[in-house]
């Protein structure tokens, strides 16, 4: 069921003012070197915003710092960023892939249906050239199946019922099957 376009407005624009201040606290975060801090709000609000390309871009910067150089390119692919550190690190990237378009599309970690999807003209044209390459390979691009509807467990209390029945009655036949064993011996 959908929800009403004035109830719709008000949850996104709830939800924009909390990536804000999420996003003010991780730059905090990353301005004191808290980097620990800063991917615990990067793994979540990555997850939410897939394709924001300003927490990718910081989520490369974190990583970078970090260490992690390879996960920082992945990142920073995905983002606008292209200074001197994030072209080092997407050239890694692209060494360990190999120059394999196939390779690259499974360490992005991207949907098939994430292509043209970024907040960003540039991201967008980058993964569509991705795109063409996997296309001319034959990739495989498989639709993902929409999700199931969830199950209702119908006729669940019905069930549960009858085994009660089931399970009294089980109890009153052996009571009495005693009962006329001891009445039997008696």
């Amino acid at each position: 069921m959908s929800l009403p376009p004035a109830r719709r407005a008000r949850q996104a624009r709830r939800r924009s003012r909390r990536r804000q201040q999420l996003v003010a606290q991780l730059r905090a975060d990353l301005a004191r070197g808290a980097l620990r801090q800063a991917r615990g709000y990067l793994n979540g609000l990555i997850g939410s915003y897939p394709y924001d390309c300003e927490l990718r871009a910081l989520a490369g910067e974190c990583l970078f710092r970090a260490g992690e150089q390879l996960s920082a390119g992945r990142h920073w692919f995905l983002s606008e960023r292209e200074d001197a550190d994030a072209q080092a690190a997407i050239a890694l990237l692209q060494r360990y892939v190999a120059g394999d378009p196939v390779e690259l599309f499974k360490e992005l970690r991207l949907h098939p249906q994430s292509f043209g999807q970024f907040d960003s003209p540039a991201v967008n044209e980058r993964l569509e050239a991705l795109r063409q390459q996997l296309l001319a390979r034959h990739f495989p691009f498989a639709p993902i199946p929409p999700p199931a509807p969830p199950r209702q467990p119908a006729g669940c209390g019905v069930l549960l019922a009858l085994l009660g029945l089931l399970g009294i009655g089980l109890l009153l036949g052996i009571y009495a099957g005693i009962r006329e064993l001891l009445t039997w011996l008696g």
